[in-house]
């Protein structure tokens, strides 16, 4: 049994469950013999979001009102995002969900029912 997998075991025996996987273990591992001292996380850098801007949730909901048969790719290529930006967007800002190839609202209202 090599040095890894043996810190593996004892990881795995001391914590149980809510130890690292396998994996993970052999990396650090790895990463100690390399020199590494330190079991901080090291920084990195954050990409800010810049696509779920207001002015982008708000010409999505202008768009899909306008016309409800737009595709997330038509969507996607109209304001330059990325299609899954968009259906977050669409999901969890506008609260929208597919209906048979229409966006619509996930709740609707005593009137939209009636109408159905």
């Amino acid at each position: 049994m090599t040095s890894s997998q043996k810190n593996n075991v004892t990881v795995y025996e001391g914590n149980g469950e809510h130890s690292l996987s396998r994996a993970q273990t052999f990396r650090w591992h790895k990463a100690f013999l390399e020199g590494r001292e330190n079991v901080e996380d090291e920084q990195r850098s954050e990409r800010l979001t810049t696509s779920k801007t207001d002015k982008n949730i708000e010409c999505l909901r202008t768009l899909v009102r306008s016309d409800r048969h737009l595709t997330l790719r038509m969507l996607s290529e109209q304001l330059n995002l990325n299609r899954f930006t968009v259906q977050q967007i669409l999901s969890e800002h506008l609260h929208m969900r597919k209906v048979c190839g229409k966006m619509v609202p996930k709740n609707l209202s005593i009137k939209q029912k009636k109408m159905r």
